[in-house]
C-alpha cells in the first residue's frame, strides 16, 4: 500500500476527520487531503507517525479514553453516586431475615460487603487520580482484604482503559513539538502498565530499552477535586472493611499527593537516589533520559524482571525473604544514612531484576534534616 492510501486508511480506522488528523500531525488542515490525493509527498516524519499509528491498531479506540475527567462537579457526582449506591447496598445487607442463624447471617453480610466493595472499587479505579491511589494503598494491606477484592487490587491494571493513541501523541507534540515516532527509535503506543496519574509505554532509543511515563491530561486538576472527597472515601472503606486508624493515611494523602504530578522534580529524585546508591550490588535505580523528559513525560531505563506479586507467587521462601530484606534495607538506609525517604512504598514500585531490588517510582519523596533523623533514632 502506498503512502497516500496508508494515510487515508489509518485516519479512517481512527475515525478522525481530516482536520483532526491535521491537528495530530501538526500540519495545515488541507495538507491531509493533499497527501491522500497524492498531490503532495508524505514527508519522512509523517511517515514514521503513520507507521506508529498502524502498529497501534490493536488498541480498540472504543475501549480507550480521551482524557481524565477533571471536572470537580462531575467527579464529585460520580464518586457521590457510587458511594450512595454502595452505602444503600451495605445498609440493606445488615438487614438479615429473622429466620437465619447467627453464623449464616454473618456469612451473608460478609459476602454482601465483598460484592459491594468490589463494585465500588472498580468504579473508583476507572476515575484514576486519588481514587486509584487509595486502591494502590489497599494493595499494601491485601492479606486483610476479602478474596475478590484482593484479586482485583492485585490485577486492577488489566481492567483499566488506556488513553486514546491520538491523545498520547498530542501530549508529546505539546511538550516536545515532536511525536514519539520522532523522539524514539521504537515506541509502543499500547501501555504495559498504569498508575494513578500516568500510563507507561515501552520504547527504544539507541539500543536501550526505556519505560516512558505519560501523565494523564488534567490529572493535577482531578487530584485537587478528589481531595474534597477524601474523608468520605476513606470513611466508607473503613466502615465496610473494619479498618482502624485511617486519619494518618488521610493526612499523608492531603500533604503529598500533588507532588506526584511534578515530573521534573521526580526526574531529580531518580537522579538523587541513583547517586546515593551508586556502586551498591543489591539495589538499582533506573537511569533518567533527561532530554526525553518534560512536564508530562518521564523517560526512564526499563528493567526486565519479576514484579512484587510475581516474587510472592513463584519464588521459594528464602528468595522472598531476601527480597523483603532488600526492601527493608533500602527504606531504612534511605532515612538513617541518606536522610531521604521514598514516601510511596506500595508493591507496584518494586521489581526483582538480576537478583537486585529495582526501584520504579520516586514521585513522592520526603527529605529530613539531621536533627529529625536523630529524633527517629531515640
Amino acid at each position: 500500500m502506498d503512502w497516500p492510501a496508508r494515510v487515508a486508511s489509518t485516519r479512517k480506522q481512527l475515525r478522525m476527520s481530516q482536520r483532526q488528523f491535521a491537528d495530530l500531525f501538526g500540519v495545515a488542515p488541507g495538507t491531509i487531503s493533499l497527501w491522500e490525493k497524492s498531490q503532495r509527498q508524505v514527508p519522512g516524519p509523517a511517515q514514521r507517525l503513520v507507521e506508529l499509528l498502524e502498529q497501534s491498531q490493536q488498541i480498540n479506540s472504543e475501549n480507550s479514553m480521551k482524557q481524565i475527567d477533571s471536572s470537580r462537579f462531575r467527579r464529585v457526582f460520580k464518586t457521590g453516586a457510587a458511594l450512595g449506591k454502595a452505602g444503600r447496598q451495605w445498609l440493606s445487607s445488615r438487614m438479615v431475615p429473622w429466620y437465619r442463624s447467627r453464623d449464616a447471617a454473618i456469612q451473608a453480610r460478609n459476602q454482601a460487603s465483598e460484592g459491594i466493595l468490589l463494585e465500588f472499587v472498580k468504579t473508583m479505579a476507572e476515575l484514576r487520580g486519588l481514587n486509584l491511589k487509595i486502591i494502590q494503598m489497599l494493595s499494601m494491606m491485601r492479606e486483610d482484604l476479602p478474596a475478590g477484592i484482593r484479586d482485583f487490587v492485585a490485577n486492577y491494571q488489566s481492567e483499566l482503559k488506556p488513553l486514546a493513541v491520538e491523545q498520547v501523541i498530542q501530549i508529546f507534540k505539546s511538550d516536545f513539538g515532536q511525536s514519539p515516532a520522532e523522539l524514539f527509535d521504537e515506541f509502543d503506543l499500547k501501555p504495559f502498565a498504569f498508575g494513578s496519574i500516568s500510563q507507561v509505554h515501552k520504547a527504544k532509543l539507541q539500543g536501550q530499552s526505556l519505560a516512558v511515563k505519560v501523565q494523564y491530561p488534567g490529572i493535577a486538576k482531578a487530584l485537587k477535586s478528589d481531595l474534597g472527597n477524601l474523608d468520605s472515601l476513606v470513611k466508607f472503606f473503613a466502615a465496610v472493611m473494619g479498618f482502624q486508624g485511617t486519619d494518618a493515611m488521610v493526612r499523608e494523602l492531603r500533604e503529598h499527593i500533588l507532588q506526584e504530578c511534578d515530573y521534573e522534580q521526580e526526574a531529580k529524585n531518580f537522579s538523587h537516589f541513583s547517586a546515593v546508591f551508586e556502586g551498591e550490588d543489591w539495589v538499582v535505580v533506573p537511569k533518567v533520559f533527561a532530554d526525553r523528559c518534560s512536564t508530562h513525560i518521564l523517560s526512564l531505563e526499563y528493567f526486565e524482571g519479576q514484579s512484587f506479586e510475581q516474587v510472592c507467587e513463584s519464588e521459594d521462601q528464602s528468595e522472598k525473604d531476601r527480597f523483603g530484606q532488600m526492601i527493608f534495607r533500602f527504606n531504612f538506609e534511605s532515612i538513617y544514612k541518606h536522610h531521604v525517604f521514598n514516601a510511596d512504598p506500595h508493591p507496584g514500585n518494586y521489581k526483582l531484576t538480576d537478583g537486585k531490588l529495582a526501584l520504579l517510582d520516586f514521585g513522592c519523596v520526603r527529605r529530613f534534616q539531621a536533627e529529625e533523623v536523630e529524633k527517629f533514632r531515640r
